[in-house]
């Protein structure tokens, strides 16, 4: 990965590993991925980031690596993903957070997913066959295995969308 973001150089980098890479050789190697990408003139900042996060009925943290390159313009921040105190920007004024409170026990929300048949936002549909509650959520849990919960990302991907928009907008005043 880290040889097609030499040769590609992109705007962005997110990348995606679990939680023991933090605690990996006593922390070096999450160390070295964001040297490394630093190196390469990067802004980096990591975060962990539970599945119920997004209401998906499991703690799962990952460790989202953010990177944003330096040379572009990036008035915002990473402060405007994440605040130093770990809080979320508002959409405005009157508005809720932009994202759910990452900080809400998982338990909570498994239990509220499993008996409220919460939705998830994912289909209950694959391939023109429609699952029952009971053998969507038994195959569900069973896909969740090492994969990423597709709603994290997304949530990142809106925080790097309203980035974007922010310094387009700064850029035009």
């Amino acid at each position: 990965m880290f040889q097609v973001i030499q040769n590609v150089k992109p705007d962005w980098v997110i990348a995606e590993n679990v939680r023991g890479l933090v605690t990996w050789n006593n922390g070096m190697v999450l160390e070295q991925v964001c040297t490394d990408l630093e190196g390469q003139n990067y802004e980096v900042q990591p975060f962990i980031i539970p599945a119920c996060a997004v209401n998906a009925p499991h703690r799962r943290d990952r460790v989202w690596i953010i990177a944003h390159a330096k040379n572009k313009r990036n008035r915002a921040g990473f402060r405007e993903i994440q605040g130093e105190d770990g809080e979320v920007p508002k959409r405005n004024d009157n508005a809720k957070p932009c994202y759910p409170d990452w900080r809400r026990d998982w338990r909570e929300v498994a239990l509220a997913t499993c008996n409220a048949r919460m939705d998830d936002g994912l289909s209950r549909e694959v391939d023109g066959i429609s699952y029952s509650f009971a053998k969507w959520r038994n195959e569900s849990i069973k896909a969740y295995g090492n994969a990423i919960v597709p709603q994290v990302a997304m949530e990142i991907f809106r925080a790097i969308k309203m980035t974007v928009e922010l310094n387009y907008t700064i850029s035009c005043k």
